[in-house]
């Protein structure tokens, strides 16, 4: 097996290297301007601006990969919601797969989004009627699901869909809700959380990123939450970072919980899906932070 990962710089694409590792395949990675900072021993790196045609297809007729995950795309909170990126991104990704097809390629993972569902009442399947996502982001996720999944069914190539719910975990952008809090309380600054009474299907990337292998070797076909399948109540997160932490006298809450009329009060994903495939959930919520707060603490 030959596989091409690209954001293998960003957050889940390192978790993502780091395992592939362990592998015996032969693993390429692809950065625009973030290089991996440690490199991985094994693994091929290989700079490229995947809005390029050209450059994307010049390199995938040198790799000639097998296996395809994709997980490059804006994602720099809180502005990737509504960025027009979201629709270069789609483009690019298309163009990424004609290539990919061409250059001998038949399997293909990409990562998707919970937000890509919305109307969320209710654990959310696979299955969920979609209702038009409130985001640009979720949109172009979307539709971009429908156009891979046109074009590799009229192709045969093998392809996997996987919609990642709340991620988290050492590395994690610092304006993430778990490393907001942690940053906050280390200053000693007052910290408000702000939709305290939100439920959120938080999943540690460890995880997300052993899902995604799992899935690259699997030869599941279609869409798959990629989700803990629990719902976390974000005031009782905050609670608990806090009291590990022994700064419970910081925490503040927002007493309207309307912060963001776009937020959904429950988003939870059902994951039995996934794990009727083998795979299983490592961390727990509790781990999970105890981790976060050790490596902040550095």
């Amino acid at each position: 097996m030959k596989i091409l990962v690209t954001g293998a710089s960003g957050f889940i694409g390192q978790y993502v290297i780091n395992a592939l590792k362990n592998k015996s395949y032969e693993v390429h990675s692809v950065f625009h301007k973030t290089k991996l900072v440690n490199k991985i021993h094994g693994v091929k790196t290989h700079q490229l601006n995947l809005f390029s045609r050209k450059s994307t297809n010049e390199l995938l007729s040198q790799i000639n990969p097998t296996h395809l995950l994709h997980l490059a795309w804006y994602a720099d909170p809180p502005y990737f919601w509504d960025s027009e990126k979201n629709i270069e991104w789609a483009e690019a990704s298309e163009n990424l797969l004609k290539s990919f097809y061409s250059n001998g390629g038949y399997r293909a993972v990409f990562a998707g989004s919970c937000a890509e569902y919305s109307d969320f009442n209710e654990l959310v399947n696979e299955d969920h009627q979609f209702r038009s996502p409130s985001s640009l982001y979720g949109k172009s996720k979307n539709q971009l699901n429908h156009q891979i999944n046109k074009f590799c069914k009229d192709k045969s190539i093998s392809t996997c869909w996987g919609r990642i719910f709340f991620p988290y975990g050492p590395n994690e952008h610092k304006n993430k809700f778990f490393s907001s809090i942690i940053n906050s309380l280390l200053k000693d600054e007052i910290f408000i959380c702000k939709n305290p009474l939100a439920f959120r299907d938080y999943i540690h990337v460890s995880d997300i990123a052993n899902a995604f292998i799992h899935l690259i070797e699997n030869d599941f076909e279609g869409s798959i939450n990629i989700s803990s399948g629990n719902a976390y109540n974000l005031g009782e997160i905050t609670k608990q970072i806090a009291k590990k932490m022994n700064l419970c006298h910081l925490i503040r809450y927002a007493t309207n919980n309307q912060s963001d009329a776009a937020d959904s009060l429950y988003i939870v994903g059902n994951n039995k899906l996934l794990k009727s495939l083998g795979w299983d959930e490592y961390y727990d919520i509790d781990r999970g932070i105890e981790e976060m707060i050790d490596m902040h603490s550095l």
